[in-house]
């Protein structure tokens, strides 16, 4: 799946009875298996990993999602590939990395993303997990930007990429800026969501960086989970219940305000929450950041102490 061209062709296909193949069990994956469950399809889902969202989601977030999925009758296999599709003209089958040979009527392959960088090559550019940019989106050619999913910049001490839409939008915003010679480094306060059956999945911060998961059940269905870091010496990392509003925000996260420009970031270990909640449900949240001490984020009621509660309906 590369763009909505490949959305429209697979949507006829997509028929009660008929048999789909996800190879892939990241959030493309997933929301695929959705999809084809909710038409009526029969869904297999195959992760080449041990679980599923083990790139991007801790554990507990995989546990929860698997068995949202098997709940609704998806057959997930983990630690599965994909050895070859068979059939003539048409997929009919797949051979499975255990040996298995499984009949299908169409395969969806969301396996994750490598940066197009052949024309930054081509000009010279520094290449490094993506097209490699400072913190202001300038390239090794200082004539040349780059901004969304292709770009790598500096981020804690290491390099990343964030493959989401919300930061192409805002380091995009940034760049433009920097363009016009404005001189603001990019500060991104990760934050990314699914949508699968009912469920929303809302995050906000990285994966990484952390040593102790905690959970928490709203009630109704809603669940949060903070990951957090190693505090500093004295410190603790508060563990706060949380529930899950179901409303979405504008424009799927919209009510993080544009981040370019914003505060330095906090030194302080890095906690990332992950809610979860039915969307037919009424629920409030409440969340505890350790490191975002000065989130810019619109309509989010922030406490005075040095470990952030953010308040919001999600």
């Amino acid at each position: 799946m590369r763009g909505l061209a490949d959305v429209d062709a697979m949507a006829p296909g997509m028929q009660p009875g008929r048999r789909a193949l996800i190879v892939g069990g990241g959030y493309i994956g997933l929301e695929a298996a959705a999809v084809a469950r909710k038409r009526g399809m029969a869904v297999t889902l195959i992760k080449m990993a041990p679980r599923i969202l083990q790139r991007v989601a801790a554990p507990a977030t995989s546990d929860y999602f698997r068995a949202l999925h098997r709940a609704h009758g998806v057959d997930i296999r983990e630690s599965v590939g994909l050895t070859r599709l068979v059939g003539a003209g048409h997929v009919t089958g797949a051979i499975l990395s255990d040996g298995v040979e499984l009949p299908c009527d169409m395969v969806i392959v969301g396996i994750g993303i490598a940066p197009d960088t052949a024309l930054a090559e081509a000009a010279g550019l520094a290449i490094e997990n993506g097209i490699a940019t400072d913190a202001q989106g300038r390239t090794s050619d200082p004539a040349i930007w780059a901004a969304g999913d292709c770009a790598s910049f500096p981020y804690r001490g290491a390099r990343i990429r964030l493959e989401s839409v919300q930061n192409a939008i805002d380091q995009a915003e940034l760049v433009a800026q920097n363009i016009l010679g404005a001189g603001l480094d990019y500060h991104p306060e990760p934050w990314f969501w699914s949508d699968q059956y009912d469920v929303k999945l809302q995050i906000a911060g990285l994966n990484t960086g952390y040593d102790r998961v905690v959970l928490r059940d709203g009630g109704g269905g809603a669940v949060a989970l903070v990951l957090c870091g190693r505090a500093p010496v004295g410190g603790r990392c508060d563990e706060r219940s949380a529930r899950l509003h179901d409303r979405q925000a504008p424009d799927r996260g919209g009510d993080i305000a544009r981040s370019g420009g914003g505060g330095r970031s906090s030194p302080r270990p890095q906690t990332a929450v992950a809610g979860l909640g039915r969307s037919h449900k009424k629920q409030t949240a409440t969340y505890c950041f350790k490191n975002f001490a000065s989130l810019p984020i619109q309509g989010f009621s922030h406490s005075s102490t040095p470990t952030q509660t953010l308040s919001c309906p999600l």
